[in-house]
């Protein structure tokens, strides 16, 4: 039998699922850490400027990187939300903790998404 048991379609095909799945498993259980230096209170400032596309643009591209990323469509599970309910939801979270890292808010837009 020898090496002719994995010379089989069948056999790749399964031995590739079974890689891919170990690989899913060790990635779900490693941490993984965000770098930022966006205050929330300087989220608050922008928008109130008036010169905040910039940065909304950077969190729309952030939830873009983590749908494809996960392969979670977060724009519309479980419901859609739309640009503006995203800069909704960040300035309300930044008024509430205008110290606490504008990134924060993702986070707790995930929580609450979810729950919902």
């Amino acid at each position: 039998m020898g090496f002719y048991f994995f010379e089989s379609e069948l056999m790749k095909k399964i031995v590739g699922v079974i890689c891919a799945f170990l690989s899913l498993s060790t990635a779900a259980a490693q941490t993984v850490t965000l770098k930022s230096d966006l205050v929330c209170r300087d989220w608050l400032e922008s928008r109130k400027l008036g010169t905040s596309e910039v940065l909304e643009e950077h969190f729309v591209g952030w939830m873009n990187g983590y749908a494809w990323g996960t392969f979670i469509d977060v724009w519309n599970t479980p419901k859609q939300i739309s640009r503006e309910q995203l800069f909704w939801h960040i300035d309300t979270y930044c008024r509430q903790n205008p110290s606490k890292d504008a990134f924060a808010a993702m986070l707790d837009l995930f929580s609450v998404h979810k729950k919902n």
